[in-house]
């Protein structure tokens, strides 16, 4: 039932970042040829100085700082920044959320309703509650007690979709809420 927190997110970029390689492969060739031709001219230039005896570390360097570079260039091009942000937000509520079981409480993590998941799922002497985890750029404000994004959509929905999905599953199992 439970997985891993933010595992649904990381599930869906690792799908949409091996569609963007196949359709953009030739940008990342491209981008991995411009930065091995500026670091081989440089490499080339310290092997004619003074500088020879560190062109080996040089070459060290330059095989790290093409894999972070590639690293930058798919992070920054991909488009999965904000929901890479959003998983992390959802560990970092798990871990919190985990706390709460010296007080009695269970914390199950992500759990999947037919397409769409629940971010976590508390189990407690107070009941059972449905937590939906939002990382944004921008605040999160409130309009006529909803929150919304600035984009317009409502965090709080999706919140009371994760509840009814919960209760849900509680009634089928023979569990009054």
């Amino acid at each position: 039932m439970g997985r891993r927190a933010g595992s649904h997110v990381r599930r869906q970029v690792e799908r949409d970042r091996r569609a963007y390689l196949r359709r953009n492969w030739r940008l990342m060739v491209m981008a991995s040829l411009a930065y091995l031709g500026l670091t081989t001219f440089v490499l080339l230039l310290l092997s004619l100085t003074v500088l020879r005896p560190v062109v080996p570390v040089a070459v060290g360097a330059t095989i790290v700082g093409w894999l972070w570079f590639m690293t930058a260039v798919l992070d920054a091009t991909d488009g999965t920044f904000l929901r890479r942000q959003g998983a992390s937000a959802e560990v970092l509520t798990s871990d919190a959320l985990r706390k709460l079981r010296r007080r009695g409480w269970r914390v199950i993590d992500d759990v999947a309703f037919h397409g769409r998941n629940v971010d976590h799922v508390l189990i407690g002497p107070r009941g059972v509650w449905a937590i939906e985890t939002k990382w944004s750029l921008n605040p999160l404000v409130s309009d006529d007690g909803k929150l919304v994004k600035e984009r317009g959509t409502d965090a709080a929905i999706q919140a009371r979709q994760a509840a009814r999905s919960i209760r849900s599953l509680l009634r089928a199992e023979g569990i009054r809420t």
